[in-house]
């Protein structure tokens, strides 16, 4: 299992439903932490394809979200190999900031 210390940050600047990540064959995404903030009220569902990793998130506008990191080091979710970090928009607005992500 990959370590936090492997991990980067990987930029999020959406609008809509995007991959976050591109699906690479034989390779999972680990997440292990992140901030985002929305130009207005939205919500945001974190997928492995169409799985649902964490749940829908409200972002209030301006205001950061905050995904901390495990203690332990542990990742927050991973998707399934060969699957793209996904991520499903609801509501109008911008979404910025960035996941600690290692992707093998």
């Amino acid at each position: 299992m990959p370590t936090p210390s492997q991990s980067k940050n990987t930029p999020v600047s959406m609008s809509s439903t995007a991959d976050i990540i591109a699906a690479v064959a034989g390779q999972s995404v680990y997440v292990y932490g992140g901030m985002l903030v929305g130009s207005a009220g939205v919500t945001l569902d974190i997928q492995d394809g169409t799985t649902s990793l964490a749940g829908v998130m409200s972002i209030i506008a301006g205001t950061p979200l905050y995904l901390h990191p495990y203690p332990d080091g542990q990742y927050l979710f991973k998707t399934a190999a060969g699957a793209a970090l996904h991520a499903v928009q609801f509501g109008a607005g911008q979404i910025s900031g960035y996941l600690r992500t290692f992707q093998g």
